[in-house]
């Protein structure tokens, strides 16, 4: 404080330390820091830098002989009259073709520097620093001398009046291939129209000599292609070339009608594609008015690139204005570099290993770009023109700020915008995108070449930047990495399947050759299609949006269209803001918080055995139990379950207590579970039909202290068990049968339920007495159970079934019909057995259902049971086309079809869904239901961040009911329980780890789990 810093020795003393990309760009003196009401640096607070902050910099003139020489071919390119040797390139309003030209100049200068070196050192300083500890380059450069790329074969074969020849490439080719593979669409076959502001009358002769005069000094023009009959496909240039030209005066039209005139002679044009023998380009002008006309170029985007193409009409209004005038064109040197060494430079990358291995390696550890599933319009129409975009005129001040910042170039600035956008769209970590990139060659007058120097890459992304900042840096550096490499062509990269490598892509556009003054390209005639998905070009301060209703419907293009918007918004904003937030169309955040179950339920106060004794005290007589050979009703099974219940509180039972349950389905195992419950303990089921190994990894996880065992289990438990064993004897179970009322919550642990875990190890889910009823009340919201009801128990191995088995049948009056081990291994047998007890309700996994579908729909055409009403597929996802023979066959009304979905923290019912049609789409498949009464659905990315309505994310699920967490598993627990940052302070939220989208019904879409893991019957399984 009280000091005077000088700001000229500050940032020479940064510069020595620091890499140029984190040198400040401006420099502001403050009195004292500005802070908020909580102590914090107040950002807003803070002065924007303005001119005087940069004018303080005292300008630092050439002071070497390096710095000097740099400095004149700097100067000129930048069109500037001071440089100062410590500013930045690009933000002196450079870019990639002009780091051509550049480096163009400082090779003619003997100077030995690239591209990628303005893009590593951005300063005359910096480049003169490296610049000297090179050797002086010596020579002019080399440029590929005629017919040098094609063999003596095609040289022989060439026909009369060629002056040059050599292969097309990679590109050329593909874009040729498209362009001749749909006539419907005529792909790069493209119609530029361009308006020339003039100071005299339109001169149709002088028109005419221009063309003539321009083609001839431009080989590119004179060019046409053979793609067979020649060893490979090969560009032939000729000594001279007759370009149609023509025009038509249209001054006797209004406004509006010149509009459509000129309208349908784009389209006249864009149905007339070229022969291949013939030059591409065709000229024409429509005379608006005295000295008003347009200029429009039909030609291949295969031979003439955006940049190319306003080189051409800046060259063709001087030539012509010249000849108009009477005056001699000013002569054009054409330049020692010509369109055969960008051909040369592919030759070169396509056979370099570090090349290929740069982008192998990029495209293997970044998954391709896909546009969210579903966004698309009616797939039953033809494809429609889906066209949108967002202005960003009025963020330019800030964004030119963000990229000053973070030492880059504008177009970086965009890039990052765009990856960021698409991330919102994509659930991958890490993906690719198509940017467009220049491929002109780094020689002296490149930058005044035509041709088509262009070339789609895949540019990689990642979520890891945490400020506008750090991803604009980050994009930066990724394009210097790329830039040696950049001549590799697209279609030689490989890549895993037969798919484009690249659907989406983004291309940045800044023709600083217009002069505004002369022409521009207003109008909205310009139609350059092309095969991508999507395309999205930034322009003049917008970006313009492409694609079609089989990819994308209207209103998702403009919603992707207001997420850029959003995003440009924030980085101009702020460039320290954070990254990593998802940026929303307006409103749509509020609609994704929204997303529930269609009501809440009232909470049930009573505990599931409190509910038993309920209904035994309401339905004594009613049979709960039946298994062939006896029956029990509710009164006979509450009386022996509270004799269990006080058999294990003599043993010192509990609350808190945990039991283990090793039973067959049967009464002794309905009694053990009810007496556990009674006794105010929570049991654990340990099925004697799993494999002994896994018995004893959950005996040995979950360290259960005590275990309720048949005589025929007790063996399996011998050698694995070294607890509290009881063997289950009914001659034993005498003594007081009354209810025990023992106090407790509906919180209060009811059962530890173990699945094989997505590692592969087994874990208990710990689940309250409110959670088991949370489950069955979805079931009953969507099946309507009552005490007439007819359950199978069936022994599924999978936790939410047993659960809906056993509670969905006594928790409502039903009966719970045991079926035999034997019966339910063979389908047939089953479906008899279901007839014969009359069963109306079945509940079994869509895997364990599936042979009754293949029994019923097969060649013998086995009966549906006539009584049954309702299947219930529960504890794994639900595959519909598997399902589509059974509703085909019968429909879905009688029985009525229910699927339950729900991750193991959920209790199986995140979703509900009734299949109460007359059968299944085509798009029911994925498809798991709405959220269940009292859920609330988030779909985050993995920031914990909301993702747009409709793209893939990691399923959260937000309730009442969930489960407690994970038996003895703290760190998993926390992992996966988690903070609700969108709910009231304390709220919880189930991370799921498996990925969904949501559908615009509001319905959830399955897509998989996040590590590849699937659920069968119930139990995770790891892949290959």
């Amino acid at each position: 404080a009280g000091r005077t810093v000088d700001i000229a020795e500050l940032r020479r003393r940064l510069q020595r330390s620091l890499p140029s990309y984190m040198v400040p760009g401006a420099y502001v003196g403050l009195e004292a820091m500005p802070l908020n009401a909580n102590g914090k640096l107040d950002h807003r607070a803070l002065p924007a830098p303005g001119h005087e902050t940069q004018s303080e910099l005292r300008v630092v003139t050439p002071r070497t002989v390096a710095e000097r020489r740099i400095a004149v071919v700097w100067r000129d390119v930048l069109g500037l009259d001071v440089v100062d040797v410590h500013e930045d390139f690009f933000v002196r309003g450079g870019d990639s073709i002009r780091a051509v030209a550049l480096i163009g100049g400082l090779r003619r200068a003997a100077l030995d520097l690239s591209v990628r070196d303005v893009f590593q050192h951005r300063t005359v300083a910096a480049l003169a620093d490296i610049a000297s500890s090179r050797a002086t380059l010596s020579g002019a450069p080399v440029s590929v001398r005629p017919f040098e790329l094609i063999s003596a074969s095609d040289r022989e074969a060439l026909p009369e009046g060629v002056v040059d020849a050599y292969p097309l490439s990679q590109v050329q080719v593909g874009m040729l291939v498209e362009m001749l593979a749909d006539e419907s669409r005529r792909y790069y076959h493209n119609v530029n129209v361009y308006q020339v502001h003039d100071d005299a009358p339109f001169d149709p002769e002088a028109f005419t000599r221009s063309v003539t005069e321009v083609v001839r000094r431009n080989d590119v023009l004179r060019t046409t292609v053979r793609l067979t009959g020649f060893t490979v496909p090969i560009q032939l240039v000729h000594a001279h070339a007759d370009t149609p030209v023509g025009r038509r005066d249209i001054r006797d039209l209004d406004a509006d009608e010149q509009r459509q005139a000129i309208k349908r002679y784009v389209a006249d044009e864009r149905a007339h594609p070229f022969d291949l023998d013939e030059p591409m380009l065709r000229v024409f002008a429509h005379i608006k008015a005295d000295h008003e006309w347009s200029c429009a170029f039909t030609q291949t985007h295969a031979v003439m690139d955006g940049w190319s193409n306003q080189l051409l009409l800046m060259d063709l209004v001087a030539v012509y204005r010249s000849i108009r005038d009477g005056r001699r064109p000013e002569s054009a040197e054409p330049p020692a570099v010509r369109y055969a060494d960008f051909i040369a430079a592919e030759l070169a990358a396509v056979e370099s290993a570090e090349t290929a291995a740069h982008w192998r390696e990029l495209v293997e550890d970044h998954a391709k770009l896909e546009l969210p599933r579903g966004w698309h319009g009616d797939l039953a129409q033809p494809p429609e023109v889906v066209r949108t975009g967002a202005s960003y005129g009025d963020l330019e001040v800030g964004l030119r700020a963000l990229a000053r910042a973070a030492h880059a170039s504008p177009k970086g600035v965009m890039v990052a915008a765009f990856l960021k956008v698409m991330s919102q769209l994509t659930h991958e970590p890490k993906f690719h995108a198509g940017v467009v990139t220049h491929t002109r060659p780094e020689a002296l007058g490149a930058e005044r070449l035509y041709g088509n120097f262009l070339n789609t890459l895949p540019f990689a992304a990642d979520r890891t930047a945490r400020t506008w900042t750090e991803l604009v840096r980050q994009v930066a550096d990724r394009e210097t990495e790329a830039w040696p490499h950049r001549h590799y062509p697209m279609p030689a990269i490989p890549h895993a399947t037969d798919e484009r490598l690249v659907d989406v892509l983004f291309s940045y556009l800044d023709f600083h050759e217009l002069d505004p003054d002369v022409a521009d390209d207003g109008g909205g005639f310009n139609d350059a299609p092309n095969e991508f998905a999507l395309r999205i070009t930034s322009i003049g301060g917008r970006l313009s949006m492409s694609t079609n209703t089989h990819v994308l419907s209207q209103d998702n293009a403009e919603r992707i269209a207001a997420m850029f918007r959003a995003v440009l918004t924030s980085m101009a904003a702020d460039p320290n803001a954070d990254a990593r937030a998802t940026f929303l169309p307006e409103g749509e955040r509020e609609r994704l918080l929204a997303a529930e179950g269609d009501h809440v339920p009232v909470p049930e106060p009573r505990r599931v055995h409190e509910l038993l004794e309920a209904m035994a005290a309401d339905r004594p007589d009613a049979v709960a139990l039946d298994t062939g050979s006896a029956r029990f009703t509710y009164a006979e099974l509450n009386a022996r379950a509270n004799r269990v219940a006080r058999r294990l509180r003599a043993r010192g039972t509990g609350a808190g207590s945990l039991v283990g349950v090793c039973l067959r389905p049967g009464p002794e195992l309905v009694l053990a579970v009810l007496g556990v419950l009674k006794a105010g303990a929570a049991y654990l089921p340990l099925d004697p039909g799993r494999p002994p190994a896994l018995l004893e990894k959950v005996l040995a996880d979950s360290a259960v202290p005590q275990v309720l065992a048949g005589p025929d289990q007790a063996p399996l438990l011998a050698d694995r068990f070294t607890g509290d064993l009881l063997v289950t004897d009914p001659a034993v179970d005498g003594g007081p049968d009354t209810d025990l009322g023992l106090p407790g919550q509906t919180d209060d642990t009811a059962c530890v339920l173990y699945s094989p875990a997505a590692t592969g190890e087994p874990q208990g889910t710990v689940l309250s007495h409110a959670s088991v009823l949370g489950l069955l009340r979805t079931a009953d919201d969507r099946c309507g159970f009552a005490g007439t009801d007819v359950w199978a128990l069936d022994g599924s191995t999978a936790p939410d079934v047993s659960l809906l088995q056993l509670w969905g049948a006594l928790l409502h009056g039903g009966t719970l019909v045991v079926v035999p081990d034997e019966v339910t291994a063979d389908p047939e047998q089953f479906l008899a057995f279901l007839e014969e007890r009359r069963v109306t309700v079945l509940s079994r996994t869509p895997s364990e259902f599936q042979p009754c579908v293949a029994a019923v729909t097969g060649t013998d055409r086995r009966p549906v049971p006539s009584a049954l009403r309702t299947v219930i597929l529960a504890g794994e996802h639900m595959d519909a086309q598997a399902l589509r023979p059974w509703a085909a066959h019968i429909g879905l009304t009688r029985p009525t079809v229910v699927a339950l979905y729900g991750a193991p923290g959920t209790i199986g019912c995140t979703t509900a869904r009734a299949l109460n049609g007359p059968g299944l789409g085509p798009d029911d498949s994925g498809t798991v239901g709405h959220p269940a009464p009292g859920r609330r659905i988030r779909v985050l990315d993995e920031h914990g961040a909301l993702v747009p309505a409709g793209a893939a994310g990691e399923l959260h699920v937000v309730g009442t009911a969930l489960a407690d967490g994970f038996l003895n598993r703290p760190a998993r627990t926390a992992e996966q329980f988690v903070p609700d940052p969108f709910g009231p302070a304390g709220s919880r939220a189930y991370r799921s780890g498996e990925l969904v989208r949501q559908r615009a019904d509001g319905s959830l879409e399955f897509l998989g789990h996040r590590d590849g893991h699937l659920m069968v019957r119930g139990h995770w399984i790891a892949p290959a």
